[in-house]
């Protein structure tokens, strides 16, 4: 089912040009309350057409897909103002890839990321997103130094409070966290159990994600909770 994106969820809209831009995951999170539909417009609506872009969890821009916009309303909006309605293929044809290293910040943009790290506690991995996001947020507006307002913007998509809110994600990802939850109750065959434990000391994500798990296990306490918090608990299948 095709719709118009950019206009019913512009902040996704905008993560994405900023994810194909950057080559950077998107990770998607929802209130099962307040958007009880949600997981149907993203299997339908949102994944088949953005599919340049990979769907993760714990990683690259964190986003919170909220209930969509009123269509009719945004349109009426920007034909006030004499504005094209965005469109998701537009932002592919102007979004290509950036190769880059990750670029310098200047003295604001340094001072904020400090802040955001004392205040927030920030781990390693987080820092590494926040840097690379930062980088082509910059890119995407011609500079070649990160200024204050790509550093906040950044920071924003990491440190989004996901707290009670459930994530979105392709089969692939959901293998993935399986994975990982299965780690953290040591249910994993022994070579591939040593393997990520390996795996930790020099993955910075991974690490951050498999912290994450392990918190939800002290609050939870069994397997079958946490599975149940990601919604990935299946009755009828043994994990």
């Amino acid at each position: 089912m095709k719709v118009n994106i950019a206009i019913l969820w512009p902040n996704l809209a905008r993560a994405y040009e900023i994810a194909l831009a950057g080559n950077l995951p998107i990770s998607l999170y929802y209130d099962k309350e307040n958007y009880p539909q949600a997981t149907e417009d993203f299997k339908i609506k949102i994944e088949p057409q953005l599919n340049e872009v990979e769907f993760s969890f714990n990683e690259g821009l964190q986003v919170q897909l909220c209930p969509p916009e009123d269509e009719a309303a945004v349109l009426k909006r920007l034909s006030f103002f004499k504005k094209q309605p965005p469109t998701i293929e537009g932002i592919i044809e102007k979004n290509k890839a950036f190769t880059y290293e990750v670029l310098s910040m200047s003295y604001m943009a340094k001072q904020l990321l400090d802040k955001a790290t004392e205040k927030l506690y920030l781990s390693e991995g987080q820092l590494i997103w926040i840097g690379r996001i930062a980088t082509t947020i910059s890119q995407m507006g011609g500079h070649n130094v990160i200024d204050v307002s790509a550093m906040a913007e950044a920071i924003h998509y990491v440190c989004t409070l996901n707290e009670g809110l459930l994530p979105l994600m392709g089969r692939e990802e959901n293998d993935k966290l399986k994975e990982i939850i299965n780690f953290c109750f040591n249910s994993l065959p022994d070579d591939r159990q040593h393997e990520l434990e390996l795996t930790l000391l020099s993955d910075n994500v991974l690490f951050d994600n498999i912290a994450k798990v392990f918190r939800l296990k002290r609050e939870l306490g069994s397997k079958e909770n946490v599975l149940r918090y990601f919604g990935l608990y299946n009755t009828n299948q043994v994990l």
